[in-house]
């Protein structure tokens, strides 16, 4: 009896080790699929998949040369922007204090961002800077690739910092609390992607609001500019101009095939034309109704994280109206190239473009007058 009994424990307590492997198996699983970040590849191996795919129109040297440098120390990983004055090409620079830079994220997140919660914070989907040049009051537009590679602020389930990695950008906000720490590491990593640039504030909205906003300035007009889109919605014919109204906004934003590789990247374009259109949606509302720009941050206000005051955030939205209207001309995007291949796409940046960008948005001769 005694030793039926130890053999039926014996079978029961394997039967429960299967059963435990089982969950925690399943339940790491759904965690990596919300982070997208637990990749068991290092990242050597991760850049060897990517050059064995679509190299983005570059060679597979070329790729192989701009993967290892972004790893490698370079004029924007040793944080040349992290200084008021800078040199390059024998040229000297010095910060315009009158541009100030702020970051925008639309996160990938549901039901507001009150809730702290680490490890299910959502991603940044939406990444672009505002820079506002508070002398002249000008606005321009840095678009940044969600799935650029930079240094990253990792942690572990309990939210202790563990060390920095080199991860794609969106999921930096993911290893934060859900609010104003991610939105720290955020900004933290696309500091170092721009060399150490300053990042004078930040500002997230949850996607959830995107019908809201829109609708709330009457709808806005766009050009569709991708093929394939009217498999979503009829409307999104490429070439066609349609004035998005409720669901509608969110899936022009959202929509990219992800069968494709670097859809993401393309999907960028999408963005730029309804930051274009949303602006002239608001300029024009504001005609006949000049409270607009705080009814705007009323609606999104639990649906919001930033360092802002209110004061500051609503003049910010008070100056854009007071200056001309955001055409081709005032948006700029990351200069670099996508791979594809193993878990995820990557972009890595062009930093021998990438600089003469942050020079042209952000600083000015050390020798002319200004900031």
């Amino acid at each position: 009896m005694k030793k039926g009994r130890r053999s039926r424990t014996v079978v029961r307590l394997v039967e429960v080790a299967i059963t435990l492997a089982v969950v925690s198996g399943w339940y790491c699983f759904g965690y990596y699929s919300q982070r997208s970040v637990m990749e068991a590849e290092s990242v050597s191996s991760q850049a060897a998949e990517g050059i064995a795919g679509n190299t983005g129109g570059k060679t597979e040297e070329d790729t192989e040369e701009g993967a290892a440098g972004a790893a490698d120390s370079s004029l924007l990983a040793s944080g040349m922007f992290a200084e008021n004055r800078v040199e390059w090409q024998g040229k000297a620079y010095r910060r315009n204090t009158y541009i100030k830079a702020i970051l925008c994220m639309g996160v990938d997140r549901k039901g507001g961002l009150n809730e702290t919660t680490h490890a299910m914070g959502g991603r940044a989907d939406g990444l672009f800077l505002i820079v506002q040049d508070t002398a002249r009051n000008e606005f321009k537009v840095l678009m940044i690739p969600r799935d650029t590679m930079t240094p990253v602020t990792i942690t572990d389930l309990s939210g202790n910092v563990v060390g920095k990695d080199l991860h794609h950008l969106t999921v930096a906000y993911s290893y934060g609390d859900g609010r104003e720490q991610s939105c720290e590491y955020e900004a933290e990593a696309v500091s170092e992607l721009l060399g150490g640039l300053r990042i004078d504030h930040y500002l997230a909205i949850d996607m959830e609001m995107i019908g809201r906003v829109n609708d709330a300035v009457g709808g806005v007009t766009v050009t569709v500019p991708t093929e394939g889109m009217e498999e979503r919605d009829p409307a999104f014919v490429k070439g066609t101009s349609v004035t998005l109204h409720g669901d509608q906004a969110e899936l022009f934003i959202r929509y990219r095939d992800t069968g494709e590789g670097n859809s993401a990247l393309y999907r960028m374009d999408q963005h730029q034309e309804y930051i274009k259109g949303f602006f002239k949606a608001v300029k024009q509302t504001a005609r006949s109704e000049s409270g607009i720009v705080e009814y705007l941050f009323s609606i999104v206000q639990d649906h919001m994280i930033t360092d802002m005051s209110k004061a500051e955030y609503l003049k910010i939205g008070t100056d854009a109206l007071g200056m001309g209207g955001l055409e081709d001309e005032d948006i700029f995007t990351v200069p670099g190239y996508g791979i594809t291949g193993g878990l995820h796409d990557e972009f890595y940046a062009e930093e021998s473009e990438l600089i003469p960008v942050i020079l042209e948005l952000f600083y000015r001769g050390d020798g002319n007058s200004g900031g």
